[in-house]
């Protein structure tokens, strides 16, 4: 097979023959080298052309799976109708194992569903420290101890992206979390997917913490739930400052009518 290499002796010449035509001053030598540029801007041309018409590769701006991360990982359900009519406590409750019915009851009603994936991360970061201890890693504990409670979702999704590059199911939970927060244009509030996602991470690292630290992890789960939940139907809504005041069985709009009424009374016929 002939190599495609062009020979010494005729580089040589193309490039005596390249430096004579940018020495030359007449309109023929000008009109040449146009030419020549005209070509070497159309290839470069195509060739970016080509490039961007390459396949790009999907989730670009996605954060970077870890080394010992598989290829692909499996699609994780994030939406569960059970054990709770809550699907935030839901997604919360299915990592913690077979036993998640016996933390609430399936009637329990949630207070605030939009704050409560937040407070759920906040449960289980408070467990990370006794973690860390646990494995030997005593300067990281100091220093995360100092952090501040988790008062709301943003501050749950800054401590969420310490755990972007973490291999196992708590890195893949919190790359679906960053993917799904980039695609809905990063919503502030009512984002019923986004809070599931939190929630479950929230519940693996809770799981994680009550197989290194020991059983009683659940029952502080169950005592911090408590906090959050009510048993049974949502509580009744509390009475307004005006219907306290007004008489009792009547209703919001008794007193205005009886003012009415008594004015009409006293007021004397014309005969």
């Amino acid at each position: 097979m002939t190599s495609q290499k062009p020979l010494p002796h005729v580089t040589a010449a193309r490039a005596a023959g390249l430096a004579a035509l940018l020495d030359a001053t007449d309109p023929a030598a000008a009109d040449e080298r146009a030419g020549i540029a005209e070509r070497h801007f159309e290839r470069a041309r195509r060739a970016r052309a080509a490039r961007r018409q390459a396949p790009a590769t999907p989730d670009a701006g996605a954060p970077s799976p870890p080394a010992d991360a598989p290829a692909a990982e499996a699609a994780r359900e994030y939406l569960h109708a059970a054990p709770t009519r809550s699907p935030v406590l839901n997604a919360f409750l299915n990592e913690l194992g077979a036993e998640r019915e016996a933390l609430v009851p399936a009637n329990v009603h949630v207070f605030d569903e939009h704050t409560l994936a937040p407070r759920l991360v906040e449960i289980a970061r408070e467990r990370v420290v006794s973690m860390l201890l646990a494995v030997g890693r005593t300067d990281v504990a100091l220093t995360l101890a100092q952090m501040p409670r988790i008062a709301n979702e943003r501050a749950a999704r800054l401590f969420m992206r310490q755990a972007v590059h973490v291999g196992g199911d708590l890195g893949a939970i919190t790359r679906d979390y960053a993917r799904h927060y980039r695609r809905s244009g990063a919503p502030d509030r009512d984002d019923q997917r986004a809070a599931c996602i939190m929630a479950t991470f929230a519940g693996r690292l809770s799981a994680m913490a009550e197989k290194l630290l020991g059983p009683h992890v659940r029952a502080e789960l169950r005592a911090a739930l408590e906090q959050l939940t009510s048993r049974g139907g949502a509580p009744a809504r509390r009475a307004r400052a005006s219907e306290l005041r007004a008489p009792q069985g009547a209703g919001r709009s008794a007193a205005p009518t009886a003012a009415l009424g008594a004015g009409a009374t006293t007021r004397p016929r014309g005969r």
